[in-house]
C-alpha cells in the first residue's frame, strides 16, 4: 500500500522490459447478416496458449504442496474510494483482460470507477455471489489431480425466494448412429462413434489443395466429400459443376476467395465442416469439426520461471467424464468446464 513502493517496483519492471515496435491488431469485423468474414483476431490464440500454461503451472504448484499452496488467504473490505488499496485498479486491470480477450472497447480508469461505484449493491449480493461459485470451480479446475463431472456443480439461485439448487453438469452431448435421422431423413453413421463437439479431426497436409484434403478424408476416414464450408462460406459442392475447378486450387486460397478476406500471416488453421458419406454403402456420415492445418502452428510458449515444480509436467490429456483436459484454442469460452 505504499505508493512509492509501488512506484519504484513498477519502474523497476519498466527497465527490465524491451518494448517492441507497435503492431497493430489484424483484427476482421463483420459489416452485416450476409458477411461472411470470420470475426475475431488472430493473435488470440498466442495469448490463449499462454494462459494455459500459466493456468497449468499454478495447478501443479498447487499440487505441488510448495509456499503457493501455503499462501494464507484474507479478505478484502471492498472500498472504491481508497485508491491507495488498489481495489478499483484491479477491477480495471481485470476488466480490461477479458473485453480484451473478447475484442470488446475497454475502459479507463474513471469509467471503471464510476461504473463499480454505481453496482456498490449488486457486488453485496448476486454478483459476489456469483463470483464465489464461479472462484470454487476454478480453485477445482487448477487442483483437482482427476478431473470428474462428478465434481463439478451447476449453481441455480434466486435470492428472492430464496432457493439454492445445485446438480452435477451434464456431460456433453454425443453424436450417435442413429437408423433414422429425422434431419436426413435415412440412416446417420458418426465417425467415430459418440463423438463430442470437444473432438476435432486434425488435418496436418500442409497448405494441400481441395483434391489433397478429399483424398486425405478418403484414405483416412473412408468417407466421400460431397460439401466443404468454413462458417457461413461454401469451399466446395461436389454437386455443383464450377466448382470442380476449384478441387485443383488451394483450401487457403478458396476461403480467401469465397469470403473475400486475406488470411493473416499469424493465421495457421481453417476450421471446416463437410457433409460425407460412407464409400462403401452410401450412408451418410457425420464427422467432428476439421482442424486443417495449413500452416505449421506457433512454437509452445516457454513456461513462467521460477521455482514451485513438481507434479505432472502434462499439460492436457484425454477428456475424462465429460470435462476436457485440453483443447483447441479459440474453440473454448473461460474455464472449460461448461461442457459447451
Amino acid at each position: 500500500r505504499d505508493r512509492a513502493k509501488v512506484r519504484a517496483m513498477a519502474g523497476d519492471c519498466v527497465r527490465q522490459v524491451a518494448a517492441g515496435q507497435f503492431k497493430p491488431k489484424d483484427v476482421k469485423i463483420k459489416v452485416d447478416d450476409k458477411d461472411a468474414t470470420q470475426e475475431g483476431c488472430f493473435e488470440d490464440d498466442a495469448v490463449v496458449e499462454a494462459l494455459a500454461e500459466e493456468l497449468l503451472t499454478l495447478g501443479r504448484r498447487l499440487q505441488s504442496g510448495g509456499a503457493a499452496a501455503a499462501a494464507p488467504l484474507a479478505p478484502a473490505q471492498f472500498e472504491k474510494d481508497d485508491d491507495s488499496n488498489f481495489h478499483v485498479s484491479f477491477i480495471a486491470a481485470a476488466a480490461n483482460l477479458r473485453a480484451r480477450n473478447y475484442t470488446i472497447s475497454e475502459a479507463d480508469f474513471h469509467k471503471v470507477k464510476m461504473i463499480a461505484g454505481k453496482i456498490i449493491p449488486a457486488i453485496a449480493t448476486t454478483t459476489a455471489m456469483v463470483t464465489g461459485l464461479v472462484g470454487a470451480e476454478l480453485l477445482k479446475l487448477v487442483t483437482l489431480q482427476s478431473r470428474k463431472v462428478e465434481d463439478f456443480k451447476n449453481s441455480f439461485v434466486n435470492l428472492a425466494l430464496p432457493l439454492w439448487v445445485m446438480s452435477e453438469p451434464l456431460p456433453p452431448l454425443q453424436t450417435k448412429s442413429k437408423e433414422y435421422d429425422p434431419v436426413i431423413m435415412g440412416p446417420m453413421r458418426a465417425k467415430p462413434e459418440g463423438f463430442t463437439t470437444w473432438d476435432k479431426v486434425e488435418v496436418s497436409i500442409g497448405d494441400g489443395t481441395m483434391q489433397e484434403l478429399v483424398d486425405y478424408l478418403m484414405r483416412e476416414h473412408n468417407v466421400e466429400i460431397s460439401i466443404v464450408s468454413a462458417g457461413n462460406a461454401c469451399l466446395y459442392n461436389a454437386y455443383l459443376k464450377p466448382h470442380k475447378n476449384r478441387l485443383a486450387s488451394k483450401v487457403s486460397k478458396i476461403f480467401e476467395e469465397v469470403s473475400k478476406q486475406e488470411l493473416s500471416a499469424k493465421r495457421t488453421y481453417l476450421v471446416l465442416e463437410v457433409s460425407a458419406s460412407d464409400s462403401d454403402d452410401g450412408v451418410e456420415v457425420q464427422l467432428p469439426a476439421i482442424k486443417y492445418q495449413f500452416r505449421p502452428p506457433p512454437a509452445s510458449p516457454a513456461p513462467p520461471s521460477g521455482g514451485g515444480g513438481g507434479g505432472d509436467a502434462g499439460g492436457g490429456g484425454e477428456e475424462e467424464g465429460g470435462v476436457p483436459r485440453d483443447v483447441t484454442p479459440g474453440d473454448c469460452c473461460c474455464c472449460r468446464c461448461c461442457n459447451r
